[in-house]
């Protein structure tokens, strides 16, 4: 059986999942089962779900130049109708492993960085806007984690594993509560968008006035100016 391919056949055939492994000729972009990597096992770049096959972990990792085109071969073999799943890490992703729950608290820290800066004072108001919706982006990164495995927010709280003592972290709580006011969240953020729209609206508005007003003085003095020319 052939084993070494293009960097793109190697991203595709890895996507259809028709051999259990294969690489490039260097070595540096190949896959096992339903793991594939640049360069090494320590960066895996995506993951076809053991329990379905049409959901694929991908990671949101950037690195070398290399890597990035490793990164936009394997998205671009994955099919449209797949599910991409955006997690830290995609390699061997259970409800029983560690990895798990690093991949929610990693969307949720950045999520809290979001919105930390979007509190710091002296910021413009689309800067602002766009530092929420980001926080919510990563929220929404959790919630469609946790559908590819039939869990919510809440029901993941009563699963039995050897991690439960996570659920007993105050830091826990918070992205429970984070990701409840998503809504809450989305809100304020579209609510931020209709003021800020009204006040660019009122400065327009302003902004023309003075136009009016100063052509019309322009106006008034040509108009005074010309009697003695005539």
């Amino acid at each position: 059986m052939k084993k070494v391919f293009s960097d793109s056949e190697v991203a595709h055939i890895w996507a259809n999942q028709t051999q259990d492994e294969g690489r490039n000729s260097r070595n540096t972009f190949y896959f096992n089962g339903r793991t594939i990597y640049s360069y090494g096992s320590h960066f895996p770049i995506a993951e076809v779900s053991k329990n379905n096959p049409n959901v694929i972990f991908f990671t949101t990792r950037g690195y070398s130049p290399t890597t990035t085109k490793h990164i936009y071969l394997v998205r671009r073999a994955i099919a449209d109708y797949k599910q991409i799943v955006y997690v830290l890490n995609p390699k061997g992703i259970n409800l029983y492993d560690e990895n798990f729950y690093k991949n929610i608290e990693h969307f949720y820290n950045n999520a809290i960085k979001f919105l930390q800066e979007s509190e710091l004072p002296r910021k413009r108001a689309n800067t602002i806007l766009d530092l929420k919706n980001s926080a919510i982006a990563e929220l929404t990164k959790i919630e469609t984690f946790l559908k590819a495995f039939d869990l919510t927010i809440d029901t993941l709280k009563h699963k039995e594993t050897s991690y439960t003592k996570v659920f007993e972290k105050s830091e826990f709580k918070i992205v429970v509560d984070a990701v409840k006011n998503k809504e809450l969240l989305i809100a304020d953020a579209k609510q931020l968008l209709k003021n800020n729209s009204e006040a660019i609206a009122k400065i327009e508005k302003e902004r023309l006035a003075r136009i009016k007003k100063h052509n019309a003085k322009v106006i008034k003095e040509e108009a005074r100016l010309l009697q003695y020319v005539f």
